[in-house]
């Protein structure tokens, strides 16, 4: 770590920042500042205006110990008092805002066993790595660098404040987030602070399962996921999160679908690919894009013949099975999971999409999720044989399908086959999905051109007469 202590004439282009977001961070320090309160803005959003990045939140850090602060300001929620955290809510924005401090010995892998307020270079000394303490003072336009940390910036370094043992000793999710910052900035990591990665001898030890979970959603959402899924595999921790995963590497797949290698490779070329290449990719797709192969490894045949070839026959269904494990072992919404569930079961089928009926399909494309296969299909091919020609007929399905806005009304229901004479059965709803898919397929349009159809099938149901 450098050694040098700056204090820097620095003014930042306002303009880097969001503008609501801005002016209450703002008034934040500045109502601090006129209680006679030391203020800054801290950490991230610092180091991402330096990098040319505009933050989404800004924190402040400050002299004011949290009593004072809930005697200056309106809506302050204490969510770590001991620990010198609130929250203060400006015209419904929440801000974090830390007093100054300095850490005593974390006992639990987590949280220092006491903590006394200081000052803001002692406070720097505590922080993670040295592009994360960095302070700002927005009033002043000055810049105070007490661990090197713009040097490091502008290396493209992530180094450790201090000694990197005792950072990650501390607090051994700092270990992800040195592969987060991987991928999410393009750095590269110190040689020392990478080293004492492999010092540290239970690397999970007081990380909460939702801790965990959200730390890995971040990485799935930076520039390059796949280098921070790589570093992971690399220092052992991958296989203590998601072994099914790992399991991944050095499955072989048929190179005239997959000339790019085994599923791990292809996992993590799709993982790139969503990352350039989609613009509204939210977290259900990511997870999906992950998890899409994840049933290949249990489900491998080998060629039997020269004419066969590598197969993964029920890789979808078991990959629905894996990723409901997964996610619920993460802790995930029950929304998200069943929706990530339903993309990886159904990618499979999304990509013989030419194959089938006209109805199935339209009720397919209807289905809430359905831009996120139709995004998946496309990282799937784009990883892999590239030949995009299901693609382009799904988007020009999906295209028509918008312009309709929603599908029409089913004609066939269960009052109406009481009404043709049918008794009520288990058979009703087979009834009703094949008349539907009929119906939008234009093979009836009417009332009574959906008996005519309901009449030619060969119901299994008794009627009452």
């Amino acid at each position: 770590m450098s050694e040098k202590s700056q204090i820097l004439n620095y003014k930042f282009d306002i303009n880097a920042f969001s503008p609501d977001v801005y002016s209450k961070a703002i008034y934040i320090i500045d109502k601090l500042k006129q209680n006679g309160h030391v203020a800054f803005f801290v950490g991230g959003c610092v180091r991402d205006v330096l990098m040319g990045i505009q933050p989404h939140e800004i924190d402040i850090t400050t002299s004011a110990t949290p009593e004072l602060i809930k005697t200056i300001f309106e809506k302050v929620y204490l969510v770590g008092e001991k620990f010198g955290v609130c929250v203060v809510n400006v015209d419904g924005k929440d801000f974090e805002v830390s007093t100054f401090r300095k850490d005593a010995p974390y006992e639990d892998g987590r949280h220092p066993s006491f903590v006394t307020f200081s000052n803001p270079k002692e406070d720097a000394m505590r922080r993670d790595f040295t592009i994360n303490a960095l302070f700002w003072e927005p009033m002043e336009s000055k810049l105070y660098d007490y661990v090197g940390g713009l040097d490091d910036i502008h290396d493209a370094v992530i180094r450790a404040v201090g000694n990197p043992v005792e950072r990650f000793e501390e607090d051994r999710l700092r270990i992800i987030r040195c592969a987060r910052f991987i991928s999410q900035l393009n750095f590269s990591v110190d040689r020392e602070t990478y080293e004492a990665i492999f010092k540290i001898k239970d690397p999970l030890k007081g990380i909460s399962v939702e801790r965990l979970r959200d730390e890995l959603e971040k990485i799935l959402m930076t520039q390059y996921p796949s280098v921070a899924v790589n570093v992971l595999y690399e220092i052992g921790i991958l296989k203590k999160i998601l072994p099914e995963l790992c399991a991944m590497r050095d499955v072989p797949q048929p190179p005239e679908f997959h000339p790019e290698g085994d599923v791990w490779t292809h996992t993590m070329l799709s993982l790139d690919v969503a990352a350039k290449e989609i613009r509204d990719r939210d977290i259900i797709l990511m997870w999906a894009v992950l998890l899409h192969d994840v049933g290949k490894p249990p489900t491998i045949t080998m060629p039997t013949d020269k004419n066969d070839r590598i197969r993964f026959n029920g890789h979808d269904v078991e990959g629905e099975k894996l990723t409901r494990k997964i996610l619920t072992r993460l802790r995930l919404p029950n929304k998200i999971i069943d929706d990530v569930a339903y993309i990886v079961k159904d990618h499979m089928r999304i990509g013989k999409a030419q194959e089938i009926k006209k109805g199935r399909l339209k009720l397919i494309i209807a289905n809430a999720v359905f831009k996120k296969e139709l995004d998946l299909n496309y990282i799937d091919i784009m990883a892999s044989h590239k030949d995009l020609s299901t693609w382009d007929f799904l988007k020009k399905e999906y295209e028509e399908f918008k312009k309709q806005q929603q599908l029409p009304k089913a004609i066939i229901d269960g009052e109406m086959l009481i009404k043709m004479g049918y008794k009520p059965s288990p058979a009703f709803s087979g009834i009703i999905d094949k008349a539907y898919e009929a119906q939008l397929e234009g093979i009836f349009s009417d009332e009574q051109g959906a008996k005519k159809f309901v009449k030619s099938l060969k119901i299994k149901t008794e009627s009452k007469k």
